[in-house]
């Protein structure tokens, strides 16, 4: 099935193909996708045409104007397509116009470029000898290669569709109104990306193991597998941010709107969906991991992992003894302090004792009457101002960029990267922050204020409301039109 899959590939072609580069790292980044850099960007494609224009008069030729990179200053715009200015549409079109046509374009290129970069990965690394698991004592063995590549036949394949069909509507006229209709078309293809980031876990950690073994880390040292193995994760999250990008230009007024609004948001839940099952796998393996340590000898037997319960947080917590002196008094010196283990799920409280260096001695199980009860124990925990730690309208926060990448140490903590932009709901005198990423509102945790520079300018501020409260609308649509659709 996978070699019939491969065969089909060159039965399509995309029109870019000649002048397309194959980039893994920027126009698949997600970080490089600035909503606060918006405007400095645009200068500096135009700057950066202008320079591939005149380098390639230079040299006599157009292939430097020619090659789309998808984003970042070398990138082809749309103005400058041949079929562009043949139309004269320039000069009938307003600059708002041009860049709602920029940004749909952009869709298209990036998609070519993500294109044949899927070409490197089956050329390169999944037809490469070095991942031949039949040939004699061969380094992968046939389960590490599935692993690696998980589905990516499929994605290549539903890539080439979806481009494919943008490319087709591109060669029917060069204004660029039916993207979203597109991408509803493909929706459904699109979800090949959960079943890829559902292998995520499995993936990084074959890739460690393969690493250790000398043979195979001398054939790999000088190829970026893992950056090309992360495309499609990035791709399924650089999407939504790219129809939101046509939706800062599109009028609300207009009669896209309502169409570019349910395209976002299915991209919106495509995305969320995605990242959801990227952290499944590792955190299954993480409670088979906990039960294997938890010892049940005194209590009843529960397990970690099924149904709706799911870890929200772990560690120590510290108890008290109040031990009476040789007058009968409990003074300050006198306390006793030890430390029980607690396991917090969404609908069980495990307590426990240290046992050894790698278990636990389950002392006591605590489990809420109902699930409202739990919710109301929930409540006691939540952000509240009594302490004098600010706490901010999730409507109406602080923003702040990412300086310097954090990763999670705690079950409630918030990995962030580099460059994105962040809401803040609550700030502590300890420095800790909790927050939620831009880009997905509906996961919130913990991370250091160190790691971010708040954004103090009012209009970024103001545009960054904007953002937030359109892509709101956009998962509610969603949501309402799911929901209309069981109906």
């Amino acid at each position: 099935d996978q070699a019939v899959k491969l065969q089909d590939r060159s039965k399509y072609k995309s029109m870019f193909d000649d002048r397309v580069g194959v980039d893994y790292e920027e126009v698949h980044d997600v970080l490089r996708i600035s909503f606060l850099e918006e405007e400095e960007d645009e200068e500096s494609a135009e700057e950066g045409e202008k320079t591939a224009q005149k380098a390639a008069k230079e040299q006599g030729g157009e292939e430097l104007t020619g090659r789309f990179t998808g984003s970042g200053p070398g990138r082809t715009l749309w103005r400058n397509m041949q079929e562009v200015e043949a139309s004269g549409l320039l000069s009938k079109l307003s600059k708002e116009e041009v860049k709602l046509q920029e940004a749909q374009f952009e869709v298209i290129t990036t998609e070519a470029t993500y294109y044949k970069s899927l070409m490197v990965v089956i050329d390169v690394f999944y037809n490469s000898p070095l991942f031949d698991h039949t040939r004699p004592n061969a380094i992968v063995r046939a389960l590490d290669k599935h692993y690696l590549f998980s589905n990516i036949v499929d994605i290549f394949d539903c890539s080439a569709t979806f481009l494919k069909s943008l490319e087709d509507e591109w060669k029917k006229t060069v204004i660029m109104d039916s993207v979203s209709q597109v991408i509803l078309d493909h929706i459904e293809k699109l979800k090949v990306y959960k079943v890829y980031c559902r292998n995520f876990y499995y993936q990084t950690k074959t890739l460690e193991k393969l690493r250790t073994n000398p043979e195979f880390a001398a054939e790999c040292r000088m190829i970026p597998l893992q950056s090309y193995l992360e495309m499609p994760m990035k791709r399924a999250m650089s999407l939504q941010l790219l129809m939101d990008a046509v939706m800062r230009r599109m009028p609300e007024n207009s009669h896209r709107y309502s169409l570019g609004m349910r395209a976002l948001g299915q991209l919106l839940s495509l995305a969320r969906e995605c990242d959801q099952e990227s952290r499944m796998m590792s955190e299954k393996e993480q409670m088979l991991k906990l039960q294997n340590q938890l010892c049940f000898s005194k209590v009843k037997k529960v397990g970690c992992w099924g149904g709706n319960r799911h870890l929200i947080k772990e560690g120590q917590m510290r108890v008290i003894n109040a031990v009476p002196n040789t007058q009968g008094f409990v003074s300050k010196m006198s306390l006793r302090k030890t430390y029980l283990q607690l396991h917090a799920f969404s609908d069980l409280l495990i307590v426990s004792k240290p046992k050894g260096d790698q278990g636990f001695q389950v002392t006591l199980l605590l489990e809420p009457k109902s699930r409202e009860e739990a919710d109301r124990w929930l409540m006691i925990f939540s952000p509240r101002d009594e302490l004098g730690d600010p706490v901010y309208d999730p409507d109406d926060c602080p923003q702040a960029k990412v300086v310097k990448a954090y990763r999670a140490q705690q079950k409630d903590d918030l990995e962030l990267r580099e460059g994105e932009i962040v809401s803040i709901y609550k700030k502590t005198e300890e420095g800790w922050l909790l927050g939620s990423r831009l880009a997905d509102p509906n996961v919130r945790g913990w991370f250091l204020a160190s790691h971010v520079r708040e954004i103090e300018n009012d209009h970024y501020r103001a545009k960054l409301r904007k953002v937030s409260f359109r892509r709101k609308n956009a998962i509610a649509m969603y949501a309402r039109n799911k929901f209309e659709s069981k109906v």
